[in-house]
């Protein structure tokens, strides 16, 4: 006694639909990681517009301290918070299209199984 098998284009299809909710799940992870990141940036932001006057800043790049002015470390997140809010704006529009996708083929692939046929290859 043999199960029926799964035609061809069914399996091709539950193939895409695995690897499409791969990269979904990798740019989630992409756009938390840079979610992350752009609060750690705003409340860097913050805590300098706390400072006054002229103050000497430090900045951690790796395992150094950087020194430099307030205005520069303003101007340097500024624009890392720029860079970081397209990124995360880009992620969440690729998000949505992956998201659209995985659905659309989870609904064809629903109706082939329970009609038990596949449609023509395209």
């Amino acid at each position: 006694m043999s199960s029926p098998e799964i035609p061809e284009s069914i399996q091709q299809d539950l193939i895409k639909l695995q690897q499409l909710q791969q990269q979904y799940e990798l740019v989630l992870a992409q756009r938390t990681q840079m979610e992350i990141q752009l609060k750690e940036t705003e409340f860097a932001l913050a805590e300098l517009s706390k400072l006054e006057g002229e103050p000497i800043v430090y900045k951690s790049v790796g395992p150094l301290l950087m020194r430099g002015s307030k205005a520069q470390f303003e101007t340097e997140l500024n624009e890392s918070k720029e860079t970081l809010e397209l990124r995360v704006k880009a992620l969440l529009k690729q998000e949505e299209q992956l998201r659209k996708q995985v659905q659309e083929l989870s609904l064809k692939i629903q109706a082939q199984l329970k009609s038990g046929q596949s449609p023509p290859s395209n």
